[in-house]
């Protein structure tokens, strides 16, 4: 399925573009998507689970690479705060505090157009490139 999917955007799954560097396999898709082609790009409940902080914030300057002008990029993702403490206990340590993202987010260019909360522990972020 991976490959069908790599092929069908044009990608041999060397996870590269011409001057960047290999990384993990989301860049291959990722790298497929033109500059400024993206109305919206959305980034739910999974940029936690890339561990690296490099690695997280690779995927938001991808991200805004491929964002266009007047593009959006919408963020959900789990906090770790005190509500999650509570329902997730010590599994909360899971997850990154607001902190953690609104500077990867900063260092990708990115400023936060919307921000909102879908249950007490779950926030959307609405990015625009600044």
């Amino acid at each position: 399925m991976r490959d069908r999917c790599l092929r069908s955007a044009g990608n041999d799954g060397t996870g590269t573009r011409e001057g960047a560097s290999k990384h993990s396999s989301w860049t291959s898709t990722i790298n497929a998507v033109e500059d400024g082609s993206a109305d919206l790009v959305l980034i739910i409940l999974s940029a936690h689970e890339i561990r690296d902080r490099r690695e997280r914030e690779r995927l938001f300057h991808e991200s805004a690479r491929m964002l266009a002008d007047s593009g959006r990029i919408v963020l959900v993702e789990h906090l770790r705060d005190v509500a999650a403490a509570l329902a997730f206990g010590p599994g909360l340590f899971h997850f990154y505090p607001r902190s953690i993202w609104l500077k990867q987010v900063a260092s990708a260019r990115l400023a936060i157009r919307d921000e909102l909360a879908i249950t007490p522990f779950v926030r959307v972020f609405v990015l625009e490139r600044v």
